[in-house]
């Protein structure tokens, strides 16, 4: 099967966007300068977004997951679930030891929840989906919405507007008319998209500063006007959906960054490992001399997410993979 270009280097960029978004982006010193403090004020409205990241990596997970079989391959179902839950599983199961040695708290594995989740239901999605899929779409957004309006509407009072709910067991039907849409993006792929023009490298950086920018403000609409994430980023999948579909076909016949490529290779790890490593970061170098240096302790926590991710693929996560591969039936 002919790998889709393009993907790869979104991964580590989302995988980043992710990382900058849990890191604490220093404050720009601004006294005495209006113009310093515009420019730390604009920065502050920048922030990334990583939840809506995740609503990126959702879309790609549904493509990658349906692309083989929207080809034509034949899913042989043990095999699938094998496969797909061993490459999740066992990184995770990895990292829960390592963070619970450190006694931190591993927090994005909701969204790996919601991955099994989607993973169990996909035969059941490709049997049915030649028929019923935009009835599924369709109802798959309208779920989510009936799920949000029933958090702001009656919940108890602790709901407090994140997209994960309720031990993260309910999350998936929140998320998954974002990776229905990604299933949607690979049938479009195999049918049209290959033979429809590419778009120029201008538009498509139109498109990238415009999706980081509305990603941005529903952060601020998400902490400034209460309004939950539930709301707005299912929509914002649908923008993602776009987006990633400009990219693919911008790399249809172009050839990808070596770097960012091989970054997306490790962007799992470095989802997994980031938290634990910018907890470590903030506990130990903020208390050495380099604590005064905001910008500093930042830019030497970011690197080590990295090196700590490049570590934890090749001991870790590689072999996971090479272990489900070799499952078979």
């Amino acid at each position: 099967m002919k790998r889709v270009l393009g993907l790869d280097p979104i991964r580590i960029i989302l995988a980043l966007i992710v990382v900058l978004g849990h890191a604490s982006i220093p404050s720009i010193p601004h006294e005495g300068s209006k113009y310093l403090r515009y420019l730390d004020l604009g920065i502050k409205a920048m922030v990334p977004n990583g939840l809506g990241a995740v609503m990126a990596f959702f879309v790609i997970s549904g493509f990658v997951i349906h692309y083989p079989f929207a080809t034509g391959k034949t899913i042989n179902i043990p095999e699938f679930y094998s496969r797909r839950i061993l490459r999740v599983a066992l990184p995770a199961i990895a990292a829960l030891i390592i963070y619970y040695f450190f006694d931190v708290e591993l927090t994005v594995i909701w969204s790996l929840i919601c991955e099994v989740f989607y993973y169990f239901l996909y035969p059941l999605i490709l049997k049915y989906k030649e028929k019923y899929f935009k009835q599924m779409l369709i109802g798959s957004f309208v779920l989510s919405y009936l799920m949000t309006l029933n958090y702001t509407l009656f919940a108890d009072g602790d709901y407090n507007g994140n997209f994960h709910r309720d031990g993260f067991l309910l999350t998936w039907i929140v998320g998954l008319p974002v990776w229905l849409l990604g299933v949607l993006l690979a049938d479009q792929y195999q049918k049209e998209l290959q033979h429809k023009e590419a778009p120029t490298y201008k538009l498509l950086w139109i498109w990238r500063i415009c999706v980081y920018g509305i990603a941005s403000f529903i952060l601020i609409l998400r902490f400034q006007a209460n309004i939950p994430y539930g709301y707005t980023m299912p929509l914002f999948g649908i923008l993602t959906f776009a987006w990633i579909k400009k990219e693919i076909l911008y790399y249809k016949d172009k050839q990808e960054s070596a770097l960012l490529s091989y970054g997306g290779i490790i962007s799992y790890s470095v989802y997994l490992v980031h938290i634990l490593i910018l907890h470590l970061s903030k506990e130990y170098l903020l208390t050495t001399a380099l604590g005064n240096y905001s910008l500093v302790v930042f830019i030497i926590s970011v690197l080590l997410v990295i090196v700590a991710s490049w570590v934890f693929y090749n001991l870790i996560e590689k072999p996971s993979h090479k272990i489900a591969r070799s499952i078979k039936f």
